[in-house]
């Protein structure tokens, strides 16, 4: 669209080979060449042709094979999303009834990948084993965060304090969280505000570079101390017990 302001010529550059830029400027001096100089004869066609090049023009820009695919396979979003942009083309235009489409793809995207998943695990031996880490574990859990972090999903965060009462240390695998906002940074405070009322130990690895920043820029690292965060669970198990040969020597 932002190469042509008519998707059908577009399309037809590109259904016949077209692969840079240079094909809306082509196309533009052909059509300005045939307006001043075969402007008596382009008047002269038919409006019936024009009609039925434009109805090949329209098949041709479908992409049949997807389309076949997305119901063969019966995807209920892609469904969805065709069948509402077939309609908005009918009942509006095809500029309209495209951007209804993106929209709705969005919104479909968003709702798909908005979902948290908190996933809490015993330790498991056989993977510690050989890594000198103490094998007396049973005193801690690992939590792993799966999805972003944001307005949607910090809700979800109060599971944390009632997992915490399960355990004296927590490790939070936050390996697979891709992003994190201010509400949900927040919203994290008050559970670790919660979960030290409690007694639980957390900490945190697997953080990666964009949610770490956010952590530092917020205030949120000094709150849970830079000592509490580690590349891998493994680092977070020496660190412990580190600490308990401390209190053993005290």
């Amino acid at each position: 669209m932002p190469a042509s302001a008519v998707l059908a010529r577009t399309s037809v550059g590109l259904k016949s080979g077209g692969q840079t830029r240079m094909v809306s400027l082509v196309q533009s001096a052909g059509l300005l060449l045939s307006m001043l100089f075969l402007g008596k004869f382009i008047s002269r066609i038919p409006m019936a042709a024009l009609a039925g090049v434009l109805m090949i023009t329209a098949w041709r820009m479908n992409e049949w094979n997807e389309i076949k695919y997305i119901f063969d396979k019966k995807f209920g979003n892609a469904i969805l999303e065709f069948a509402i942009t077939m309609v908005a083309t009918v009942m509006f235009d095809l500029t309209i009834a495209i951007l209804i489409g993106v929209l709705l793809g969005i919104m479909t995207f968003v709702m798909k990948n908005s979902d948290l998943k908190i996933d809490v695990s015993k330790v498991d031996l056989k993977r510690i084993k050989g890594h000198d880490v103490a094998e007396d574990c049973s005193d801690t859990i690992i939590v792993y965060l799966t999805g972003p972090l944001f307005f949607i999903t910090r809700e979800k965060l109060e599971q944390l304090v009632e997992h915490s009462i399960e355990a004296e240390n927590m490790i939070i695998s936050m390996r697979a969280v891709t992003s994190i906002d201010e509400s949900a940074i927040i919203e994290f405070k008050e559970v670790v505000n919660k979960i030290s009322k409690i007694g639980t130990k957390m900490m945190f690895c697997g953080v990666q570079d964009n949610v770490k920043e956010m952590f530092d820029q917020s205030g949120f690292t000094d709150i849970i101390g830079e000592e509490c965060f580690f590349w891998d669970a493994i680092e977070a198990f020496r660190y412990l017990n580190i600490i308990q040969t401390e209190k053993i020597a005290i």
